[in-house]
């Protein structure tokens, strides 16, 4: 915050670094799902990736829920 911001915080009784602070932590919190998404992605493509031709009906119906997440066909 530059001077300015801190004076027009003092001003509104702190409700300039309130919006500050709850946008950092969206900012934050989005930053995280998106990395827990990539995780989440990559797993159950690993998943889907074990279904053979040979595999069993465990394998399969895994494999089938995975791609019901990922909505692939």
């Amino acid at each position: 915050m530059n001077l300015r911001e801190k004076i027009a915080d003092w001003i509104s009784g702190g409700r300039l670094s309130d919006l500050y602070w709850s946008e950092q932590c969206w900012i934050s919190i989005s930053d995280s799902l998106e990395r827990d998404n990539k995780h989440l992605v990559k797993a159950l493509n690993e998943i889907i990736s074990q279904e053979k031709t040979t595999s069993n009906s465990t394998v399969k119906r895994m494999a089938r829920i995975a791609k019901e997440a990922l909505n692939v066909q």
